[in-house]
């Protein structure tokens, strides 16, 4: 069977966890050199990223990528011309837009989705700057940007029309766009709550379309976190978890309860203020492990329920862990009742190696054409011979009990040649070449030994049975 699949190079010590009972055999692993066996494609820098097809057999890309990739931040909408690809061209991504930002834009770009908005039927490029205007003293308030495919070309921050801005609570490093009772709702995280003098976390939410405007005077309702200040660093809307038939909102907190990790599910109609306890599902991590660093969603058992697959990256003295939960989900739960767990093998040499399993996962692909999601779980901390090469590890749906790097279907790597961090960003794509399938976008950053500068590019491999 074919699949595509797009690749691109960008605590305290856990307790051991009780894995899900099950007996799972070992699979020929298909290993995959990036370097070798791919071609080499560019679409921009990437922090945050997602995407969309629009039906040609183009894939539209929406990254950003805060200061330190981009000089001064960055936000970029690119094509990805499934017909080039099918060619072999080399470089198949064609900027439709870029925003560049200035001194005072060090994070724009930290997070980047698409959605509509407006109800015409187009999908929005909407990305965060949580801490504009960024000064010497101290990061500002926040700011998050909406820009339609039609404004082609290059432009500033400055310049941009429609800007939601935050109050001095670093709004904009995290967005998500959800359907409540009809009306589309624009989700902005902010760190710190006003009036409350400590770092909670909390959301907007924001009734779209808009002209922009103050996020306090246009919100139509807040939900509230708890104490930690990483409540809503990362979010997710576009499932329905608990099987009600709504859209869900789903909210991680991995530092919350001294870096245990809480993933909450709230119901669909949100109310103008929602609390912690509202939550209809929650999901608990071990001591120290940051539960909730990434999440995902799909159907990776093909019932046609929403799956959940969450990360813990400090898990195992940060060698990292990831948990699949089936759906549909409801009351308090806890990781060790995970439907699957996945974590790396043990070094050889009983060596340290914080692989940072997690780090990055998705399970928004069916790679092989069954109708499952098959998740997908970045290891960009992985190292061999004392040298940080990172890589990914594809599983194919449906999957359950204990998994590792031997039962998985793909390992895509690249051979040790200096500092790779393979993996830290994965993404599932629509079909770009015809094919029926979808892909697998997998970003990282690769300097030879030589090289003081990382550089970032892209691999494509297409075609590969499973």
């Amino acid at each position: 069977m074919g699949w595509v699949i797009l690749a691109a190079a960008g605590c305290p010590v856990a307790e051991e966890t009780p894995q899900p009972a099950a007996t799972v055999s070992v699979v020929e692993t298909v290993e995959l050199d990036l370097f070798r066996d791919t071609p080499i494609v560019s679409c921009g820098y990437f922090s945050a990223a997602d995407t969309y097809s629009d039906g040609d057999g183009r894939a539209r890309i929406l990254s950003g990528g805060p200061s330190g990739l981009a000089p001064n931040g960055q936000a970029q909408l690119s094509t990805l011309d499934g017909q080039r690809l099918v060619a072999g061209e080399q470089s198949s991504c064609d900027t439709i837009w870029s925003v560049e930002g200035s001194s005072e834009n060090v994070t724009l770009g930290g997070d980047a989705i698409t959605a509509d908005l407006d109800g015409d039927g187009l999908q929005e490029g909407i990305f965060g700057d949580g801490q504009w205007p960024t000064t010497a003293d101290e990061p500002g308030p926040g700011a998050v940007a909406i820009l339609s495919e039609s404004s082609q070309g290059q432009h500033s921050f400055e310049e941009l029309e429609t800007v939601l801005w935050g109050a001095y609570n670093k709004a904009g490093s995290n967005i998500t766009a959800l359907e409540d009772q009809g009306q589309t709702l624009l989700v902005v995280g902010a760190e710190e709550e006003l009036g409350l003098g400590e770092d909670y976390g909390y959301l907007y939410l924001l009734p779209m379309p808009t002209t922009g405007g103050l996020m306090e005077e246009l919100a139509s309702g807040i939900v509230s976190g708890s104490d930690g200040g990483t409540f809503g660093v990362e979010l997710l809307s576009d499932h329905d978890l608990t099987g009600d038939g709504l859209p869900d909102l789903t909210v991680a907190d991995p530092l919350h309860g001294g870096w245990t990790g809480l993933t909450l599910i709230f119901e669909s109609p949100l109310g103008a203020r929602t609390e912690p306890g509202d939550a209809v599902a929650t999901i608990e991590g071990e001591p120290g492990s940051t539960a909730g660093y990434a999440l995902s969603t799909g159907d990776s058992d093909g019932d046609g329920h929403a799956d959940l697959l969450l990360s813990a990256i400090e898990e195992d003295n940060m060698e990292g862990a990831a948990y699949l939960f089936l759906g549909p989900l409801a009351g308090e739960l806890h990781v060790s009742q995970a439907d699957a767990s996945f974590r790396p093998d043990p070094d050889p040499s009983g060596a340290w190696n914080p692989a940072r399993l997690g780090r990055a996962l998705s399970l928004d692909q069916d790679l092989d054409g069954d109708g499952r999601a098959d998740p997908a779980i970045g290891v960009p901390g992985h190292a061999e011979d004392d040298i940080n090469v990172g890589g990914a590890y594809v599983w194919l749906g449906p999957v359950q009990g204990a998994q590792g790097p031997g039962t998985a279907a793909a390992h895509l790597f690249v051979a040790p040649d200096g500092h790779v961090a393979i993996g830290a960003l994965l993404m599932g794509v629509p079909d770009v070449d015809g094919d029926g399938l979808d892909g697998l976008l997998v970003y990282g950053a690769y300097s030879k030994e030589s090289e003081d500068e990382d550089e970032r590019v892209f691999f494509l491999l297409r075609s590969i049975d499973l």
